[in-house]
């Protein structure tokens, strides 16, 4: 029996990313997302995110475009050493880094 809460399904991306927990400082972390959704994203990350935090961050995508979102650190997976899997939902997302979201999942679902 699955365990599979998602709604919506999550496609394999490679994007860089930048983030930093709420409120947004100057000591903004780089990593990268693994895959990628409208509701939310899984990044690895080399800094413990605590779940129930919120996080801002500003995805690049290969296309040069960026989304900039909020988001709250629903999960990180157990692992012994960096690089840690983090999953994100999504609680903020203008129309406008939807749409740019919508149309660089688009092209990562073609591809």
């Amino acid at each position: 029996m699955s365990t599979e809460r998602r709604t919506v399904q999550r496609i394999p991306a490679d994007f860089s990313v930048r983030y930093n927990y709420e409120p947004p400082s100057l000591m903004a972390s780089q990593t990268r997302v693994l895959d990628l959704s409208l509701a939310g994203a899984r990044m690895e990350c080399y800094a413990w995110l605590i779940p129930g935090a919120s996080v801002t961050f500003h995805l690049i995508t290969p296309e040069h475009h960026v989304v900039d979102a909020r988001a709250r650190v629903v999960y990180i997976e157990s692992r012994n050493e960096p690089p840690y899997h983090v999953g994100v939902q999504f609680t903020s997302l203008d129309a406008m880094d939807r749409a740019t979201l919508e149309n660089e999942l688009g092209r990562l679902h073609s591809s």
